[in-house]
């Protein structure tokens, strides 16, 4: 839903350019957070498990922060385009 916007409102350049911003950035998290679960001791599978073990107890307050902003934002980005295209 967001490719199209950002090239309409970016162009085709910069679209191109933020496209693969945003890949890389992915990309790169994921690689460091499987790099983070390798390196434990311990074999931990989720965000919170590997957060505790190096960052102690606020890592789980800060995590769930972060996926709640994260997941909130993503809805009010699909219906503000969803509201610009239905209109």
């Amino acid at each position: 839903m967001g490719v199209p916007f950002c090239f309409l409102q970016c162009g085709l350049i910069f679209g191109l350019i933020l496209t693969l911003y945003a890949f890389f950035v992915s990309y790169f998290a994921t690689y460091f957070l499987l790099k983070a679960k390798d390196n434990l001791p311990w074999k931990y599978e989720s965000y919170y498990e590997i957060g505790y073990v190096t960052m102690g107890r606020p890592s789980i307050f800060f995590n769930a922060g972060c996926i709640l902003v994260s997941g909130t934002g993503i809805l009010m980005i699909y219906f503000i385009v969803m509201g610009d295209t239905m209109s």
